[in-house]
């Protein structure tokens, strides 16, 4: 019997991923399951309606669940020395990263099967985002911003360049300046005093979790 059930569990083709169950699945679901049980205990009109009542409220979840999926979305995700930038249309998602594979990186993995995403693609990190009417700008170790005629939204810096962000600021005027994972902690902090001086927003992904736009 144990090897009959190691032979099974070796199947590749009897295992299901990337099942997304969210919060209100799993309260629906026992919901169901007590519906079910009080029906076969007790059948009559009552317990059929609370069946029926637990059927519906599934049904609505579903819906309501898949048109929040197909909303578009900008993030700038975390990830320790690396970037990442994902942009959501629909059930499509493109990744923008440096990182040696993107299958590992578990972050990714469960925002594709939470939203259910059906295609993604990859590609390099590029130096200027557009989201909606949103720009984001990407400042690297290069430190080379010197843009004519742009004012970007969001400035995201990585792999911690080496700018005066009192400057930066004066030049571009952001609505907020953002650090990812990629940074020394030495520069982050840095900086973090000085959008705290300036009075402007800082977004540290390590801190706050992934940056997100979306509609």
């Amino acid at each position: 019997m144990n090897t009959f059930f190691a032979w099974i569990a070796n199947q590749e083709q009897y295992i299901i991923r990337g099942i997304s169950f969210n919060l209100l699945y799993v309260i629906t679901s026992y919901f169901i399951i007590i519906a079910l049980v009080r029906l076969y205990m007790n059948r009559n009109h009552n317990t059929l309606k609370l069946l029926f009542i637990a059927i519906i409220s599934v049904q609505i979840i579903s819906i309501s669940t898949k048109y929040n999926s197909n909303k578009d979305a900008f993030i700038i995700f975390h990830k320790s020395r690396n970037t990442v930038i994902g942009k959501k249309h629909n059930t499509t998602f493109k990744v923008f990263h440096n990182l040696d594979t993107l299958s590992n990186y578990k972050s990714i993995n469960t925002y594709v099967v939470a939203n259910y995403i059906s295609d993604i693609t990859e590609d390099t990190i590029q130096s200027l985002h557009v989201y909606r009417d949103k720009t984001v700008l990407l400042i690297d170790s290069l430190g080379l911003y010197n843009i004519e005629s742009l004012s970007p939204n969001y400035v995201l810096l990585r792999n911690s360049p080496r700018i005066n962000l009192d400057r930066l600021i004066d030049s571009l005027h952001p609505d907020k300046i953002i650090a990812d994972g990629s940074n020394y902690k030495s520069y982050i902090a840095r900086w973090e005093g000085t959008c705290k001086k300036r009075k402007l927003p800082f977004h540290q992904t390590g801190k706050k979790g992934a940056f997100i736009l979306k509609d």
